[in-house]
């Protein structure tokens, strides 16, 4: 069961850096508009990875996310539930439409540092969560299913 909207948003990074073989900090970069929903089809859920560090051509990355069977497992659905617990949602001045793989200057970080209780900072960068978080949300994680998290980092998920 989901805790609360930081406790959700430390599994969503956690899956998503996983199920897409990313590393922190493109997981950091994402923005609310590097979503793009059914693109191939019903319930899928594609991603744009900015910059990767081994791709000299700087063209991006555009992995792609399934629906689960078990509604518990869906990566869809607990994203949906985060962006709506959250009031997360593209500005309406987004300017990924004009340059794809560049990051958009108005659209709030899909990841986001947060208050222990939960509540997420104000907008703008100094709100966009840090490696070094992911990596404390991994531990987190980690010790919450028993699992001793010392010497681990979330670098390279």
């Amino acid at each position: 069961p989901v805790a609360s909207l930081s406790h959700l948003r430390d599994v969503l990074l956690l899956c998503v850096g996983t199920v897409c073989a990313l590393r922190a900090s493109e997981v950091a970069a994402f923005d609310l508009c590097d979503l793009s929903w059914d693109q191939d089809g019903a319930d899928t859920l594609m991603l744009t990875v900015k910059l990767r560090k081994q791709a000299t051509a700087r063209e991006g990355l555009f992995p792609r996310i399934g629906s689960a069977v078990n509604p518990r497992y869906n990566i869809l659905r607990l994203m949906r539930m985060m962006l709506r617990w959250g009031k997360l949602e593209r500005a309406a001045t987004c300017t990924k439409r004009r340059l794809p793989t560049e990051q958009c200057i108005a659209c709030r970080p899909l990841f986001r540092k947060m208050e222990p209780h939960g509540k997420a900072f104000a907008k703008g960068e100094e709100a966009r969560i840090t490696t070094s978080l992911i990596s404390e949300a991994l531990k987190r994680m980690m010790n919450r299913i028993g699992v001793n998290a010392e010497g681990y980092s979330a670098i390279s998920m």
